[in-house]
């Protein structure tokens, strides 16, 4: 997650709106779909490792951007 919220405004920044609003979108469905997690598999999106991990509350500003 934390990868995620410094990438995308970069991708922003540099034009690449629709890569940065697609990231956005999956990590804001993986959290829907497996909670606040430690980190989420890059390939399935699977939330693992601790729950409630407050790293993923980084999702509410990847939402809003």
């Amino acid at each position: 997650m934390n990868v995620a919220w410094l990438l995308t405004p970069a991708l922003r920044a540099l034009g690449y709106d629709a890569d940065a609003d697609r990231i956005a979108a999956g990590m804001s469905e993986a959290v829907a779909r497996d909670g606040l997690r430690e980190y989420y598999d890059p390939r399935t999106g699977a939330g693992l490792a601790a729950r409630g991990f407050s790293w993923s509350a980084l999702v509410a500003d990847l939402a809003s951007a």
